[in-house]
């Protein structure tokens, strides 16, 4: 008997202690489900994103009527029975302010709101999502994704009684029962309770993610500085007046909104600008790409696929890199061609399938989720302005290996410096002297430039921080100017589209 009481007490003790500290997240905070109704929170402010078979990617949210909702801000008893309310899979538009439930619309599944009430509301109006467009009614129903990070209660919600679109074959919304709206206009910045800020990480694989309300370069990011920090409204989307999409020395002009959309399967440029872009890279030395393609064209090159050209997204003051990695998908290796698919498609309210848009988005550059892979994205309207940042994602060609050949680089130059300095004081002659002096000058600037910048490594797309490449610098012999790519300055440049 003395015994189990030891360890009866000794149980007691260790649940009092995972209280106190919150050593297990279900007794976390607000953000799961002993506050409000909702638990789909990995851990405080880390939603999943998953994906279907459909190809589109979704996070769980619950659906309730105010009626069977509990406000944390004006009830103690904070949690609401299960049959209260429902748990379904929401896909999420980075543009639009709108969250969406559909009750007639497209392959989404139909909410009932004869089950739970919506509280619909006589008002009814039009919304453009990416890939379709929707007539809607307001309701007053509750939408819990993250109850410390993010819930509608205050903003009216969507209800979708008809739907339109000429993605007909893509099953748009399968499964799902409506769309999660990330921006930030009018209302919906109150649906952010911690503050207007999320962040976006897609896997290597493109299968998963995470949506997470906060920043965390730490763990998701190879750096602690972002590589580019953009000017956004407030549904994240960027104007491009006067901007340009390079390819070596061609150019093409861009003039409309830049966006994100993780839905989109390719880099989406609209039709007039895609038939430009396309006849350029195909103007590229050894590349044929197949002519009369709206999506992802299918290429072939005698080059290494990390050896194809960057392009360059130039406007504003901002010059965005998108490498191969992100734009040529491998097909097949014969040893002597390499086949690939150009992950580009061109987009149009007049298209079909995978290269429809709706209206308000026709004019739009579209990022998809292959460079929200390669770059860790924040989405950040905490200080009165939406700024984006983008990362260099833990998915991108390593910074360390970079830094490594590097420094192996530099220890080979100073290495060859001090056997020559060895080799000339054998010397005995002045002529002897001012030869061993010129093979070292320049054995030292062939050095540097073969064993660091002229290594494939350091043109390799990938990305480094650069107060650990000035740390590089200063041990370089005294004088050196290194022939540095700091980017090129694409603004302004001429079309050359005769190449």
């Amino acid at each position: 008997m003395p015994q189990t009481s030891t360890f009866f007490f000794i149980f007691v003790l260790f649940v009092c202690l995972c209280f106190q500290s919150k050593a297990f997240p279900l007794f976390e905070g607000k953000s799961l489900r002993n506050t409000l109704i909702n638990a789909h929170a990995e851990s405080s402010g880390i939603i999943k994103l998953q994906k279907d078979s459909d190809n589109t990617f979704y996070v769980e949210a619950d659906l309730c009527s105010p009626l069977g909702c509990h406000n944390s801000s004006n009830s103690s008893n904070s949690t609401a029975p299960s049959d209260q309310y429902d748990t379904v899979k929401m896909m999420i538009s980075i543009a639009n302010d709108e969250t969406l439930v559909a009750e007639n619309c497209l392959d989404f599944d139909s909410y009932n709101c004869s089950t739970h009430d919506c509280h619909k509301l006589p008002y009814a109006c039009t919304v453009d999502f990416p890939s379709f467009h929707a007539n809607v009614t307001y309701a007053k129903s509750h939408v819990y994704l993250d109850s410390t990070y993010w819930v509608l209660e205050s903003a009216y919600l969507y209800i979708a009684q008809s739907c339109y679109t000429e993605a007909t074959s893509l099953g748009i919304g399968s499964g799902k029962s409506g769309v999660l709206g990330l921006g930030t206009g009018s209302g919906a910045k109150d649906d952010f309770r911690s503050s207007p800020k999320f962040s976006i990480f897609i896997n290597s694989d493109l299968t998963a993610g995470e949506l997470l309300f906060k920043e965390d370069p730490a763990s998701f990011a190879q750096s602690s500085k972002p590589l580019y920090t953009l000017n956004a409204n407030s549904t994240w989307q960027i104007p491009t007046r006067g901007g340009s999409i390079q390819i070596e020395s061609s150019s093409v002009d861009l003039n409309g909104n830049i966006m994100f959309d993780i839905n989109s399967d390719a880099i989406g440029l609209p039709k007039s600008v895609y038939d430009l872009f396309l006849s350029d890279f195909r103007s590229i030395d050894s590349v044929s790409c197949e002519i009369d393609s709206n999506y992802k064209p299918s290429c072939s090159t005698s080059k290494q696929l990390k050896d194809l050209p960057e392009i360059i997204l130039s406007f504003n003051v901002y010059n965005i890199k998108i490498p191969s990695q992100i734009y040529a998908s491998l097909q097949n290796d014969t040893g002597s061609d390499i086949y690939f698919k150009l992950n580009f498609k061109a987009t149009s309210p007049n298209l079909t399938d995978n290269s429809y848009v709706s209206q308000n988005f026709k004019d739009s550059l579209i990022l998809d989720a292959n460079f929200m892979s390669y770059y860790y994205t924040v989405f950040d309207a905490s200080n009165s302005s939406n700024m984006i940042y983008l990362y260099p994602s833990i998915n991108a060609p390593s910074q360390n290996n970079l830094i490594k050949w590097i420094g192996g680089g530099v220890g080979g130059v100073f290495l060859l410096v001090g056997i020559c300095c060895c080799v000339k004081k054998k010397k005995s002659t002045v002529e002897n002297k001012s030869t061993v002096n010129n093979t070292t000058a320049d054995n030292n600037q062939q050095g540097i430039n073969n064993s660091i910048f002229g290594s494939s490594h350091f043109n390799y797309p990938g990305y480094y921080d650069p107060a650990q490449l000035q740390g590089v610098y200063h041990q370089l012999p005294q004088g050196y100017a290194p022939p540095m790519n700091n980017g090129v300055n694409l603004q302004g440049r001429a079309s050359n589209r005769g190449k």
